[in-house]
C-alpha cells in the first residue's frame, strides 16, 4: 500500500478519509448489500477502504465498524455498545446535544427507590454505599457513584 502520510502507524488517517467521504456526500455507498455492488465495485478504492475497515472490525471482533456515522452493528469503532447504532446519526447527535448520559428506561429511579426502602435520601445513602463500598454490589456502587456525581451538574 502507498503511504500518503497520513497512513502512518499512529496517524489519523481514519479521520482523514471520513472527513473526505462525508465532504463528497458518499457516505454508506458501500456497506452492508451495497459492499461489491455497482456503487462499490471490487478493486474500487472505495471497496478497497470498505474492506480494509471489515477486516479492523473483524480483528477487534465484532460484526461492524462506525465510520461516519454508519453502522453495521450495535457497536462502535472502539468496540463499546452503541444504544442508538440503528436510530442514525441524526438521533446520536441530539442525543449528545442533551449531555450524552443515556440510562436505560427499565433503570430509572431504581437508586431513589433503593434510597426511600432504606429510608434515607438519595444523596444520604449513596455517601452510605459509597464509605463502605465492600458491603454493596458493584451495581448499588456505581448507582451511588453516578448520584454524588449528578448530583454536581448545573441542571438546566
Amino acid at each position: 500500500m502507498t503511504d500518503y502520510g497520513y497512513m502512518k502507524k499512529g496517524g489519523k488517517w481514519i479521520q482523514s478519509v471520513v472527513k473526505g467521504i462525508k465532504k463528497r456526500g458518499t457516505e454508506g455507498v458501500c456497506t452492508g448489500s451495497k459492499f461489491g455492488g455497482p456503487s462499490c465495485p471490487p478493486g474500487s478504492k472505495r471497496y478497497n477502504l470498505a474492506k480494509t475497515f471489515r477486516a479492523m472490525a473483524k480483528k477487534r471482533g465484532q460484526e461492524g465498524l462506525q465510520v461516519g456515522g454508519k453502522n453495521t452493528s450495535n457497536k462502535t469503532a472502539s468496540g463499546m455498545h452503541d444504544p442508538y447504532a440503528s436510530s442514525g446519526l441524526k438521533l446520536k447527535q441530539a442525543y449528545m446535544k442533551r449531555g450524552g448520559i443515556h440510562i436505560k428506561p427499565e433503570n430509572k429511579g431504581k437508586f431513589t427507590a433503593s434510597a426511600k426502602k432504606a429510608g434515607m435520601s438519595v444523596q444520604g445513602y449513596a455517601s452510605k454505599i459509597m464509605a463502605n463500598k465492600e458491603k454493596y454490589s458493584p451495581t448499588l456502587v456505581k448507582r451511588a457513584n453516578f448520584a454524588k456525581n449528578a448530583a454536581k451538574w448545573k441542571k438546566g
